[in-house]
């Protein structure tokens, strides 16, 4: 870190953008490579039969799409735009995003400590940051092109924020320390600053979670992670009992095998490494609140999921929102989780809109609004604390408001949609 940070400022700020611009070219390898349908679209996979030869110039990020041109015929009229784009945005969004992080509206001075003591925690944060933002650009691209997001998405991300919240508990979300005080927008001095955890704004963290208490908690919320992810299938046309058949025959046959038998074994051994060799210290703290994140914002969708899809009479959104949440929540923990709930159909039906102007149809996947809203509390994270955090001192009542808000939703969803069956069909 000493060394890197020996750097001037304006020679990292290259070096991010070299970096950005080779991890963009693996994000456009993993779109293309994680589809249902495989592509071979990018320079890093086997090139159809009938394309002309490779060259290493076709894997220099962004300038190599240029070349690729050439294969328009094979893959479709500016195909390579989009590849292009992708890889330019992570060019340009690296650095920038790193100035923010650094030194810049990201790091303000209301929450920073000393320069030198907040470093590690800037940069730990840029790179969880960064990891998330790759995963959620590949699930966004899939997720347009095929309506689907891939376990092989998600279960990586997902677990890759478990370790960061463990290894790096400062990479998750910064706030004041004290968490929930009034800081005047014109506050030129520094206060402490520590990490997001899941009793933030409300009671001090309870010793009982650094306890078996907590251990059990942070396991049974691992358990039904991988419960949920496990492939089964779920069948109710005919009862209960054959639906009950279906569910535990498929279980035995897809999910009783070596690779999720093997997933839910590391996880619940490291699991239990951290809250041995932590001693409910930082690691373990981040770790559980990451944990909590995970649950807490996988359950807004999927409870949005069950009650709007049961009152439309159909599929309100695919299970792979859930899983996409699953991965943000752990990154972000369960009171940001609130933000992005809100934000993702905002922004979702500004899309919606402009795409019924132009195609006359409104249907959308969700799953990229979510990662939108994402990335619009990462950029505005501050504001969003220094409006919100009073909020928290609700305690384990706010959770609990916003986990029966998709029940609303179903409620208010039902009588419009029996108005539309029965009133403007029958008129019509």
């Amino acid at each position: 870190m000493n060394a890197w940070l020996a750097l001037s400022i304006e020679l990292r700020m290259l070096l991010m953008l070299v970096i950005g611009a080779l991890f963009g070219g693996q994000v456009n390898r993993a779109i293309y490579r994680l589809r249902s349908k495989p592509a071979n679209i990018d320079p890093w996979t086997k090139k159809l039969d009938n394309a002309p030869p490779r060259s290493l110039f076709d894997r220099i990020p962004v300038f190599g799409w240029l070349s690729l041109s050439r294969e328009v015929p094979l893959h479709g009229g500016y195909y390579w735009i989009r590849p292009l784009l992708i890889e330019l945005f992570f060019a340009l969004f690296t650095p920038f995003y790193y100035w923010l992080m650094v030194g810049g509206d990201l790091a303000p001075e209301i929450i920073m400590t000393p320069a030198g003591d907040m470093q590690g925690t800037l940069h730990a944060t840029f790179v969880s940051h960064m990891a998330l933002i790759c995963f959620m650009t590949v699930a966004t691209f899939i997720d347009f092109d095929e309506r689907l997001i891939p376990d092989e998405i998600t279960i990586p991300g997902f677990l890759l924020g478990l370790v960061f919240a463990a290894a790096m508990p400062m990479s998750l979300l910064t706030v004041p320390n004290p968490p929930v005080t009034f800081i005047p927008m014109n506050f030129h001095g520094t206060i402490d600053a520590t990490f997001l955890r899941l009793t933030t704004g409300a009671e001090p963290w309870p010793e009982y979670l650094n306890g078996p208490t907590g251990l059990t908690v942070a396991l049974v919320l691992y358990f039904g992670w991988w419960l949920a992810i496990c492939p089964k299938i779920i069948w109710w046309r005919r009862g209960l009992k054959r639906c009950c058949d279906f569910l535990v025959g498929s279980f035995r046959r897809y999910a009783l095998t070596p690779f999720y038998l093997g997933l839910l074994a590391i996880g619940l051994v490291g699991i239990t490494a951290v809250w041995m060799l932590a001693a409910g210290g930082d690691s373990w703290q981040g770790l559980l609140s990451s944990l909590v994140g995970m649950a807490f914002a996988g359950a807004l969708i999927w409870l949005v999921r069950i009650f709007a899809g049961a009152a439309l009479g159909r599929e309100a959104m695919g299970f792979g929102d859930v899983t996409l949440m699953f991965m943000i929540g752990a990154y972000v923990g369960w009171q940001p989780a609130i933000a992005i709930f809100f934000l993702a159909p905002m922004i979702a039906c500004v899309f919606a809109v402009g795409r019924w102007l132009m195609t006359g149809d409104m249907a959308l996947a969700f799953g990229p609004y979510l990662c939108f809203g994402t990335m619009v509390l990462f950029l505005y994270w501050p504001s969003f604390w220094q409006q919100y955090a009073p909020m928290l001192i609700l305690g384990w009542i706010l959770p609990a408001i916003f986990l029966a808000l998709p029940i609303c939703v179903g409620m208010i969803l039902w009588p419009w949609q029996m108005f539309k069956e029965h009133v403007l069909f029958r008129e019509s």
